[in-house]
């Protein structure tokens, strides 16, 4: 009976892995890691993606409220369009220039800029004439009706963000399942 209980003994002090059985995890790591590494950098890519229209739109929206508010035009600014350079802001002065900043002001209101280089790899195009485009009162309309196209090299998506000559802002996408299709 004592060595009954010897054997049990010895056998619950046993602990750790085994060589092959590290290396079968360590393989079943490497593998698991090989799969989700190229998936993870798509993933960060398309939120990149997101993240950038959705502050579009935002901003789209907030020139439209701004507009009805103040019951004065608010001009949408864009600068550096076709690259991952671009620009964004909002003013209430026709002259702003969001490329260094100035004159782009809402009086008591911050800054409302939008930078490419906080979506880093992202591009900003749009068809509006001379990439700006204006909110006009009373009614929140705009302008011009246009669209921002914002894409990812990287992934091949792209999101637009629209504005309509009723003041409607939307967002769609015909890659991004997030989205309405345009």
């Amino acid at each position: 009976m004592n060595a009954w209980r010897a054997g049990r003994l010895g056998r619950r002090l046993q602990r750790g892995l085994t060589l092959l059985e590290l290396l079968i995890s360590i393989a079943v790591l490497a593998i698991l890691l090989a799969v989700v590494v190229p998936d993870m950098s798509s993933f960060w890519e398309r939120n990149r993606l997101i993240s950038a229209a959705e502050a579009v739109y935002s901003h789209t929206q907030l020139a439209r409220s701004a507009a009805l508010a103040r019951n004065q035009d608010i001009f949408i600014k864009f600068g550096n369009t076709g690259s991952a350079d671009w620009c964004m802001a909002l003013s209430e002065d026709n002259n702003c220039d969001c490329t260094d900043g100035s004159n782009c002001t809402l009086t008591n209101m911050p800054a409302a800029q939008l930078a490419g280089s906080d979506f880093s790899n992202i591009s900003l195009s749009t068809d509006f004439t001379g990439n700006d485009s204006a909110i006009e009162v009373p009614r929140g309309t705009a302008l011009e009706g246009g669209t921002v196209t914002l894409s990812s090299p990287v992934s091949g998506f792209s999101v637009q963000v629209q504005l309509n000559l009723l003041g409607r802002v939307k967002i769609c996408s015909d890659t991004e399942s997030r989205f309405p299709a345009c």
